[in-house]
């Protein structure tokens, strides 16, 4: 469900401070019991297969390319209404026509001020990598300004991820991928920065939705 600006300053104002799872008895045919062996239990999937469960992907004969994104993999929610005020995720395209794969990260910012914060640089990785950020929508609602002490303004940005680089992430050891986190950062116009970080077992699990999809062929 979306929410639109107005309704959310409300909520987020009550949200936002202030400034990304036994054996049984049988009885055998002389009637004496004996244990029956614990059924087996099915291993809990890992962390990789759950976002790779819960992957999205956007394609049909009239796309150019398959949009993958892991935005239903984990949000985390806050508030009486359940909403999610900051959120990052990743996306991959795949081009039907030249095969070409790029990676972003999308990232909501949602805070309240009377300035934007204005996303231009994301840096990580590991050697330390810069990438400018690009923005996709902004909205902001100064009704309640005074009330609550500023404007509740949301910005989302991408940056591009380079192909060595999710490769990098998505193909490290199983250990690795359940216990690691991706940290980034992303230089702000106003001064504060923000702070992400997403789990190897997300870039694992996108890499295996990618693998098992087959793009619907172009029209």
């Amino acid at each position: 469900m979306r929410f639109r600006v107005h309704e959310l300053s409300a909520a987020l104002a009550l949200v936002l401070p202030l400034c990304s799872c036994a054996g049984g008895i049988e009885t055998g045919a002389a009637g004496s019991a004996s244990l029956s062996a614990a059924p087996s239990t099915p291993a809990s999937p890992s962390r990789a297969d759950h976002f790779a469960a819960t992957a999205t992907i956007k394609d049909d004969a009239l796309e150019t390319s398959a949009v993958y994104s892991t935005e239903k993999g984990y949000q985390e929610k806050r508030g009486l209404l359940g909403l999610v005020p900051e959120d990052e995720f990743l996306r991959a395209f795949h081009d039907k026509r030249t095969g070409k794969r790029r990676y972003q990260v999308y990232v909501t910012l949602a805070y309240k001020s009377d300035t934007w914060r204005e996303p231009f640089q994301a840096d990580f990785g590991t050697p330390l990598q810069t990438i400018p950020t690009k923005s996709v929508l902004r909205q902001s609602d100064c009704k309640d300004r005074r009330k609550i002490g500023g404007c509740v303004r949301i910005e989302h940005v991408v940056f591009e991820v380079p192909e060595a680089e999710f490769r990098r992430i998505a193909e490290a050891s199983s250990a690795d991928i359940d216990a690691k986190t991706w940290d980034f950062r992303l230089k702000t116009k106003d001064g504060k920065d923000y702070a992400g970080q997403l789990p190897y077992a997300e870039f694992a699990g996108l890499a295996k939705a990618m693998a098992a999809h087959k793009p619907v062929a172009m029209r």
